[in-house]
């Protein structure tokens, strides 16, 4: 089970939804946009086993209420690149993972 994030999806039971998303993210310094660091393997669940972004669509037949579990590897750096501070998507050059979400 993942644990970084959950988005919750309330549709009408039996009726289709898709999923899509991004697989890498870009978090950039709150004091430059520099350095960054990079976000890879993004990876969600819902009802079963986990789907990674790159995997392309999935559909499911919905429920009332769907919870989507989601997460992905963040690569630290270390030694001298290492440095301390606010890093997010949100900063100058940062690129967050998209989902997309598609009531059918």
């Amino acid at each position: 089970m993942l644990e970084a994030g959950i988005l919750d999806v309330s549709a009408a039971r039996g009726e289709q939804i898709s999923i899509a998303c991004t697989s890498t993210a870009t978090l950039t310094s709150v004091l430059s946009g520099n350095p960054s660091l990079q976000m890879l393997h993004a990876k969600y669940q819902i009802r079963g086993p986990l789907t990674y972004c790159q995997s392309g669509v999935k559909y499911i037949e919905a429920r009332p209420i769907e919870a989507i579990t989601i997460g992905g590897k963040l690569n630290l750096l270390s030694g001298a690149d290492a440095i301390p501070g606010y890093f997010s998507t949100h900063n100058q050059g940062g690129m967050p993972i998209t989902f997309t979400i598609t009531y059918e």
